[in-house]
């Protein structure tokens, strides 16, 4: 990991936190960014809900979609792990790891072979868990952790910024509708992918590229395409 690519990467960031994202774009960029700083195929982020369940939220490639569903379905994972413990979950080759016997069959399945998992908490309010997904074996460094800690922190400061919530009750109202855009945006990307005969990854990209065009937010294209006012 380069300091120089980190750097840019935290301004780049920063700034985009600056104007009005909703919160499903800025977990989606809190994924694409870690991926980008660390060099690795993916990432994806969970959040908690209401009873402490951790759902998927988002993540940057169709595998990291299919582990970040499995981990929801299990409730086991190093996402999941590292939500618990709120300490880093490192993996450097899950072949030699022991824990997760499902969740290892499922990444198997998707070429993955080295995960990180970040907590993502502010003092005492755990609001998720950040992964990153390598599709080979990985010795994950001190910089490599630290620097995906820092993402994740900052992607935390606006989730509890964004709405100004102070109380735990209040923040997982916000998380929860930050859930609820995801199912949206995940219907919205199938609609699109299958009506142009693309992959859902392409769908994403256009239906957010569509929302900064617009000056429209990500779930507002989203509901729309599902409720049939916007097609391609």
């Amino acid at each position: 990991m380069a300091d120089g690519r980190l750097f840019d990467t935290l301004a780049i960031f920063a700034s985009d936190l600056t104007r009005d994202f909703d919160v499903s774009e800025v977990l989606y960029q809190l994924s694409e960014r870690a991926a980008g700083v660390l060099g690795v195929q993916a990432a994806g982020v969970s959040l908690a809900d209401t009873d402490g369940t951790l759902r998927f939220s988002g993540a940057t490639t169709t595998a990291a979609v299919e582990l970040e569903r499995a981990q929801e379905a299990l409730q086991d994972g190093p996402c999941v792990t590292a939500y618990r413990t709120q300490t880093p979950t490192v993996v450097n080759d899950l072949s030699e790891e022991t824990r997760w016997e499902a969740y290892r069959a499922a990444a198997k399945e998707v070429g993955v072979r080295a995960v990180l998992g970040i907590p993502m908490q502010s003092h005492d309010v755990a609001v998720g868990a950040l992964n990153v997904y390598a599709e080979e074996p990985r010795t994950w460094e001190e910089p490599d952790i630290g620097a995906a800690q820092v993402l994740a922190n900052m992607a935390t400061g606006y989730v509890l910024f964004a709405g100004r919530l102070r109380q735990q009750e209040r923040i997982s109202e916000q998380l929860r509708g930050a859930l609820d855009s995801r199912v949206l945006i995940e219907q919205a990307k199938g609609l699109l992918a299958g009506e142009r005969h693309i992959g859902v990854d392409e769908a994403f990209e256009i239906m957010r590229g569509y929302a900064r065009g617009k000056g429209l937010k990500l779930h507002e294209v989203a509901k729309a395409i599902v409720g049939g006012e916007l097609r391609p």
